[in-house]
């Protein structure tokens, strides 16, 4: 299971850069760029429960 916790903390590095691009992109007020991190946000989400939760990749 290495590859499944190796792909766990790749996910939530890239959960933190899409929370991080939405606050910017609030703080500018960049509709599109605030749209494109949430779904972004929405999908790595959406892989972490699915990955923590079958046990695999």
């Amino acid at each position: 299971m290495p590859e499944v916790k190796a792909r766990l903390r790749q996910l939530a590095s890239i959960e933190e850069a899409a929370k991080n691009a939405l606050e910017l992109a609030d703080q500018c007020s960049e509709l599109l760029i605030g749209i494109k991190a949430d779904e972004c946000l929405q999908t790595v989400r959406q892989r972490i429960v699915e990955i923590s939760h079958h046990g695999r990749i």
